[in-house]
């Protein structure tokens, strides 16, 4: 695992290290997602420096707990600054991260509060799924909705499996099981779409008609029904299920819960 600090670098430094570093994402294609902050001055690198001096070598060591738990993974790991924002630093703990969709994971950092080392590690442990899944599993050109319920199930079943209950993100379990019973009634119909901005709507709720984190609170419910349910060897298996297998056999399907 090569991890690529760039933390403390202004958005042109990290648009360099991007591409010196062969990431298939670029820094046009990061600021589109609204998640980078913008570092102009020698103020923001000093709190950095302050914060995150050994930071590239915890990482490093989270993601070999997960591997040592499957198999090593080659991979790049592309640390930046957390843009400014009180939903992301009050209810996601100062962290996000996501894949390329290959093998290179992007994690953003809070750089004016120090981030609980306990979240970075269930984090990386999170990601790590998706970049195994991304190797290991059959890759489709266009993800459903339930491909994307189960994708993310697994990534905290995962972090449960190694780390314990206790590092479970709270978007995994933020619905109660009569409001996840009711929610998949009402988007059951709704599992096999492949509209992106659809998807992300009901992941992510719409603080409207959509709970927050209702698609990752039921990927979760529903992983765990599958692994309370049925045996399997070790959790690479799991990953290799289809994920219409892992919906069949857990208690969500066909109102069996």
């Amino acid at each position: 695992m090569n991890v690529i600090n760039l933390i403390y670098n202004s958005i042109e430094e990290i648009g360099a290290g991007l591409s010196e570093n062969a990431s298939r994402l670029n820094i046009d294609q990061l600021v589109d997602l609204g998640l980078i902050r913008m570092i102009e001055d020698k103020s923001d690198k000093s709190v950095l420096k302050n914060f995150y001096q050994d930071i590239d070598e915890k990482i490093s060591g989270y993601f070999k707990i997960a591997s040592e738990k499957t198999c090593e993974m080659q991979s790049q790991i592309f640390l930046l600054p957390l843009v400014k924002n009180s939903f992301y630093l009050d209810k996601m703990n100062g962290i996000l991260a996501h894949t390329d969709g290959d093998s290179n994971i992007y994690i953003y950092l809070d750089i004016e509060n120090k981030v609980n080392s306990n979240y970075i590690k269930s984090i990386c442990i999170h990601e790590y799924q998706h970049i195994l899944r991304n190797f290991i599993g059959k890759q489709k050109k266009s993800k459903t909705l339930l491909d994307v319920f189960i994708d993310e199930g697994c990534s905290e079943a995962f972090v449960e499996s190694i780390l314990g209950g206790g590092f479970v993100g709270n978007w995994a379990t933020n619905l109660t099981p009569y409001e996840l019973k009711t929610y998949l009634a009402l988007y059951e119909d709704k599992l096999y779409i492949t509209d992106v901005y659809e998807i992300q709507k009901i992941m992510y709720g719409n603080q409207l008609d959509i709970p927050l984190w209702l698609g990752y609170s039921l990927g979760y419910a529903i992983v765990k029904s599958y692994m309370e349910n049925q045996t399997y060897k070790d959790f690479t298996d799991l990953i290799k299920l289809d994920p219409y297998e892992v919906y069949y056999k857990s208690s969500f399907y066909d109102g069996c819960l």
